[in-house]
């Protein structure tokens, strides 16, 4: 096959069984890769119901077709599973190499299932696949992890692995790769944890064939000068993603204080300006002319720390704005905290913003916070609260159980300010200024996804639409999610939508694979998948009163700013939604049951 490796990699750790699987040829064709492939496999694969720190959940990681190849930024690694933090569709992405590895060691993807008996890794090694003991490894950050693995098979091979907060099943619990990319979302590092599965280390010697590597040449070559000079990605590329706070804040949709209001008084303090000051490096991921990521520094060192890959802009938030905190610097610890330990940094500081609320409110005692002085801006706490998170020590262990079911443990009124859509805790952006991204959080498969909806937000913030009316936002959130999953499945980066046509994809995919595709097939593979990933949910128990946003969003008008008056209608969008997407509006679904 050409753009692909042809097979699926199958592992067992229960029974300890190593299978290698054909490419479905059909698969490829109707759903590319990536996103679309890590959703048919799991519909396909798993058992209805079953709950998803069993052994009998499985745990996907996906290539597309033209990751591995010299086309512009595509190197994405999908991981899909079902979620721990949800009981949903989970899926989370990874820049950096490891998709390309796991390509050049002759594989578009890996499906693991079972547990192992004890704690273990995946040694892929070209052709040979090992499962090895971990018991070493255990306890151990992840970058003590790859540096050992790295000091005992080789420094060839690059690793995914999770940290402690993975092993204790922090809900929330991320995947960090050995370029410091990270898997966050959904838990997919409790699920690896669950299976005592510490690491895969992957080395690849092998190449990705390209059908008409004249024309695929010159487009990838055309594509990379494009991008590296568009102004429209210029900000990243100065700044990487922090640059978006003086958008949303200006705008008055950057969630302060668990979402209290949109406009915060310190956003100059850790905005991209500030950040820059911190900056040691860029980095890039593989084929990327961009580098939008930055390594940060500290030029007084943590516990001997110095950098950190980041801090992003949904970390900055998460960490910052949202929790009322200025400080930088400790920003940038928490950033690098999470990483070592392997934590979702936007779950973790929206769960402690919300524990801070609740303190606030005299909802929880100083006695129950462990005797923090658990307010808005205590930065100090933050960090504590981190490690104590990834270890569940103390209220480290109740805020490990995320937002949902943080609230419905404290109750007394909380599950009105728990700003989570699905048990996933929102990304960072107040959508009663930006009704489109409201509707785009409120019925994203995976929760409160600040990915399904980025360019929604670039719409609205910038003006292409009106942010405050609800008019046509179904079909804006339709469209521009049928351009995410297909980038997801390509899988190409996500920050080059922004200036990259699906005519140019149908092109690149064409001379990559030598399948015929147009823009009107990508559209119906993009709706495919859309389809695809709500019907797994209603399988699961998913329905129309799931597509819901917390109360205060809905409830209450944002008090301040350039958005202050606004509160989302969500109702009025559903339908329009639904109708776009050809569902049943009753049920918020496809008419058809199965994929």
């Amino acid at each position: 096959m050409f753009g692909y490796a042809g097979r699926i990699l199958d592992v067992d750790l229960g029974s300890e069984k190593v299978k290698v699987h054909p490419l479905d040829g059909a698969l490829a064709s109707t759903f590319l890769g990536g996103r679309g492939a890590g959703i048919k496999l799991l519909y396909d694969n798993l058992k209805q119901g079953i709950n998803p720190l069993s052994s009998d959940n499985i745990i996907i990681f996906m290539t597309g077709p033209l990751v591995g190849t010299i086309f512009p930024c595509a190197n994405r690694l999908v991981v899909t599973t079902k979620s721990p933090l949800t009981g949903f569709y989970g899926m989370s992405l990874a820049g950096g190499a490891l998709g390309p590895e796991l390509k050049y060691a002759g594989y578009d993807g890996l499906i693991v299932r079972g547990e192992a008996k004890q704690p273990a890794y995946i040694k892929i090694d070209d052709g040979k696949v090992e499962i090895e003991k971990a018991d070493h490894l255990w306890g151990k950050t992840t970058s003590e992890t790859k540096e050992t693995i790295q000091k005992d098979i080789g420094e060839e091979f690059k690793t995914i692995s999770i940290g402690p907060a993975g092993e204790n099943l922090v809900k929330y619990a991320a995947i960090i790769t050995s370029d410091r990319r990270a898997a966050g979302r959904c838990g997919v590092g409790t699920v690896m944890g669950s299976k005592k599965l510490k690491a895969i280390a992957i080395r690849g010697s092998g190449n990705v064939r390209v059908k008409d590597e004249k024309d695929f040449l010159e487009l990838s070559s055309s594509l990379s000068i494009e991008i590296n000079g568009s102004p429209a990605l210029r900000s990243l590329k100065d700044y990487g993603t922090p640059s978006t706070i003086n958008l949303v804040n200006t705008i008055g949709v950057f969630p302060t204080r668990n979402f209290q209001t949109g406009v915060f008084e310190g956003a100059k303090l850790i905005d991209g300006d500030a950040l820059k000051w911190h900056k040691a490096k860029d980095s890039a991921c593989f084929a990327c002319p961009l580098a939008c990521s930055k390594i940060s520094y500290l030029a007084n060192p943590w516990r001997g720390w110095r950098t950190t890959e980041g801090p992003e802009y949904e970390t900055l938030y998460s960490f910052g704005s949202n929790c009322g905190n200025s400080d930088l610097r400790s920003i940038i610890i928490a950033d690098r905290l999470c990483d070592e330990l392997g934590l979702d940094s936007i779950s973790t500081g929206c769960s402690i913003a919300f524990a801070m609320e609740c303190f606030e409110r005299g909802l929880l005692s100083k006695d129950e916070v462990d005797g923090l002085e658990l307010e808005f801006g205590n930065s100090a706490a933050i960090i504590e609260l981190v490690e104590k998170i990834a270890n569940r020590q103390g209220f480290g262990d109740f805020l490990a159980e995320g937002v949902r079911r943080m609230s419905v443990a404290i109750g007394k009124g909380s599950e009105k300010f728990a700003m989570h859509v699905k048990g996933l805790e929102l990304g960072g952006y107040d959508p009663r200024g930006l009704k489109g991204e409201g509707l785009s959080m409120a019925t994203s498969e995976r929760g409160g996804c600040h990915h399904a909806g980025g360019y929604i937000v670039l719409a609205e913030g910038h003006g292409q639409v009106d942010r405050f009316t609800t008019k046509g936002k179904g079909r804006l959130v339709r469209d521009i999610r049928t351009r995410t999953v297909l980038m997801d499945s390509a899988t190409l980066c996500t920050f080059v939508n922004r200036m990259m046509s699906l005519e140019v994809v149908s092109k690149a995919l064409t001379y990559c694979t030598g399948m015929a595709f147009s823009v009107s097939s990508l559209e119906e593979i993009g709706r495919r998948i859309i389809d695809a990933e709500r019907i797994f949910n209603v399988r699961e128990g998913m329905r129309r009163a799931d597509d819901a946003l917390p109360p205060r969003l809905i409830e209450e008008p944002m008090p301040e700013g350039p958005s202050k008056g606004q509160a989302v209608e969500l109702d009025e969008m559903l339908d329009d939604f639904y109708e776009a997407c050809g569902w049943d509006k009753k049920l918020g679904a496809p008419a058809r049951q199965s994929i």
